[in-house]
């Protein structure tokens, strides 16, 4: 299998973790011995949690998903007596909280974005390589379809921007396919790039991307159209995994043309958090070139309200921050080469001069936002130029 540069293989895993909420880290599990890992990008365990669950021995775990809601981590545990259980895991001790024993031999599980839990059977349960439903509060199995298409392993993963169940089977006869929840249609994809060996468990890990782990105890991404890429090798093996959830982030609304006929664009990097001292700048590009300019922002959703010659598309009241020069070409010249740039995390945290409202730091906060620049090419009062808005929700 073709290796990607090193560099790169890290930095595509960082930026797919840019919208994560539990440190941009990857939680899994194994079905060869009792621990809840903690994983980084590199594939390195910084902390292993012995999970224990009362009356029984855990032996290992073939399955683990996260609550969209309540963010409660259920797992298949394998335990002491042959038998798999459905239980809710407390992450930082490890203690599980039986919720029912699983009747068929499930190999993995997602929750889809309304809180319901699918799984599938393994090769070797009866039957085999069916989709299923699981009861939160009892673990009891209602079978939904059967599958079939690929030969050993199972995994399953959901996808929240799209609405659609990723299945992953095979080992000599690979199948990637899409089942949408509602509708229970299988569309197979055309898997490219270097398949794994055997999936073992996925999860999704960015807007148009899942994160897979296989038997041979590497790691790597898959696109949602099946573009599959290696980044690295775990030190275990991993039967589940769990991503952070994906933030929300959107670009809106329309960019005024400046005087230049240029729009304004506006866009971001990084993962906006509510304690990092930085790390998540907005932009804005395609602008007037040497020109004051600042980034409104809006604790109040969005709006579109006729405003100097365009858009106003933040909700009132409207705040701001420091203002900056767009840079770009020297002042002798008038073109579209000037750049804006705010680091808002640093910003939230007072490292920015201005007055950040403390909305800024509170996780799961919406933020919307819009550069605002002045425009000499345009009449008072409406020589200013505005891009669209970004509307984004704020990390831990």
């Amino acid at each position: 299998m073709q290796r990607m540069p090193r560099a790169l293989a890290v930095l595509m895993l960082l930026c797919g973790l840019a919208s994560a909420r539990q440190q941009g880290e990857l939680l899994t599990v194994s079905r060869n011995d009792p621990f809840l890992r903690t994983v980084d990008s590199n594939g390195v365990t910084t902390q292993a949690v012995f999970m224990t669950l009362p009356g029984f021995f855990i032996i290992g775990a073939n399955g683990l998903a996260r609550h969209p809601a309540s963010s409660e981590l259920y797992g298949v545990l394998r335990i002491d007596t042959g038998q798999r259980v459905l239980a809710v895991i407390e992450p930082v001790t490890g203690q599980a909280t039986l919720v029912g024993f699983l009747g068929p031999n499930i190999a993995t599980i997602a929750f889809d974005n309304t809180g319901r839990l699918w799984a599938v059977s393994g090769d070797g349960s009866n039957p085999a390589e069916t989709l299923f439903t699981l009861d939160t509060q009892t673990g009891a199995a209602t079978l939904v379809m059967a599958l079939g298409n690929g030969d050993d392993g199972e995994a399953l993963a959901f996808h929240p921007r799209d609405g659609l169940l990723y299945h992953a089977s095979g080992l000599t006869d690979f199948a990637f396919e899409t089942i949408d929840p509602n509708t229970l249609v299988v569309t197979p994809l055309a898997p490219s790039g270097s398949a794994p060996l055997e999936i073992l468990a996925m999860a999704a890990l960015a807007e148009d991307t899942l994160v897979w782990v296989d038997l041979n105890n590497e790691f790597g991404t898959v696109t949602t159209s099946g573009a599959f890429q290696l980044v690295g090798t775990l030190d275990h093996t991993a039967k589940g995994i769990v991503a952070p959830p994906l933030l929300f982030l959107e670009t809106y609304c329309t960019a005024k043309v400046n005087s230049l006929g240029c729009s304004p664009a506006i866009s971001s990097t990084g993962i906006p958090s509510a304690t990092a001292a930085s790390g998540f700048i907005v932009l804005c590009t395609n602008t007037y070139n040497q020109k004051l300019g600042l980034l409104l922002y809006s604790i109040h959703g969005r709006a579109a309200t006729p405003f100097q010659g365009g858009i106003l598309c933040l909700g009132a009241p409207v705040d701001r921050t420091v203002a900056s020069v767009s840079g770009g070409h020297l002042p002798q010249a008038h073109d579209c080469s000037g750049v804006y740039r705010i680091d808002m995390n640093a910003f939230a945290r007072g490292a920015r001069r201005g007055e950040p409202l403390p909305g800024l730091s509170q996780v799961g906060a919406r933020i919307t936002c819009q550069w605002w620049a002045r425009d000499p090419g345009f009449a008072a009062p409406n020589a200013s130029a505005l891009s669209n808005a970004l509307e984004y929700e704020i990390g831990p």
